[in-house]
């Protein structure tokens, strides 16, 4: 792992990915990227899949502790396979997880860069990028204004 995504999830830096590409795509040159304001906007049943999996671990931990206490009248065996059951439940809701699609409505970020204008100007932008669950980017919005009298060097597309 990159010591810039150091911390970051893996949609994070998808989406981090699928932004640069932009750039890349967009811009003649840019410089320092900085991302801020990473969003990622979750399906309901995304959520209530991922609420599913907690709640299944929270129970799981208090049994364990309940048993340890002797507050249940389990025996090893039938404690045991009460543990078996919450790992088979645990690792089936965290397949179903992994696997789900749509795992979002959309990804928000902010990125800041610096480019470079028709008047050979260094200028900072702020864009609010929107995408989809795929990393495909739906709206891109500039947050910075730039003088009337300058535009964006941009690749011909």
């Amino acid at each position: 792992m990159l010591a810039q995504n150091k911390g970051k999830t893996e949609d994070q830096q998808k989406v981090e990915g699928a932004v640069l590409a932009w750039c890349d795509y967009v811009f003649i040159t840019y410089n320092n990227p900085i991302f801020s304001s990473y969003k990622a906007n979750f399906t309901d049943e995304y959520t209530m899949l991922l609420l599913r999996i907690e709640s299944l671990e929270k129970s799981k931990s208090k049994t364990i502790r309940d048993y340890k206490e002797g507050k249940l009248a389990f025996s090893e065996h039938d404690f045991d396979l009460k543990m078996l059951d919450y790992k088979k439940r645990i690792e089936k809701a965290a397949t179903e997880l992994r696997n789900f699609k749509p795992k979002v409505t959309s990804y928000v970020t902010m990125l800041s860069i610096t480019t470079i204008t028709n008047t050979n100007k260094s200028i900072d932008l702020l864009y609010k990028i929107t995408l989809d669950n795929d990393f495909n980017i739906l709206k891109k919005e500039r947050k910075t204004s730039i003088a009337p009298n300058e535009s964006i060097q941009l690749k011909k597309t």
